[in-house]
């Protein structure tokens, strides 16, 4: 059986599907994709949520917020919306957040992990009732 994969690519087989052009174009069209004030005050919330729950010794900083911010926002984008929306937040906190938090000794020893940590903090993070209408004009 043969395997296929990163192993078996060679480098001058490899071409770009965009060009530094086309990248800058998504990167501004992702960067103008609106976020309201309740689903931004949301995303600072979850990211302040990890510095106030037990178990972790170091939280997610301001940085960690905008990379919050830029994710839910191009997430928002490949859905084809102008709009954030808290789902979008939500759907990103794990991938953006699980390698900026330190766990403390005794979390890892009950075997609590950064993923089962966002999953609180999202849990008791109030998600804002955003009027959609509001955020999309």
């Amino acid at each position: 059986m043969r395997i296929h994969g990163p192993a078996n690519v060679r480098a001058e087989t490899l071409r770009p599907i965009l060009n530094p052009a086309e990248i800058a174009e998504l990167r501004d069209e992702v960067h103008g994709v609106r976020v309201g004030d309740a689903v931004r005050r949301y995303a600072v919330e979850i990211v302040r949520g990890t510095r106030r729950i037990d178990g972790v010794d170091l939280g997610a900083s301001p940085r960690a917020a905008l990379a919050l911010y830029r994710a839910a926002q191009a997430h928002a984008a490949i859905r084809g919306r102008a709009y954030v929306l808290p789902d979008d937040v939500k759907a990103q906190a794990v991938a953006v957040l699980r390698h900026r938090l330190f766990l403390n000794a005794d979390a890892q020893m009950r075997g609590r992990t950064t993923t089962v940590i966002i999953a609180e903090v999202l849990a008791r993070t109030p998600v804002p009732a955003e009027d959609v209408a509001a955020t999309a004009g």
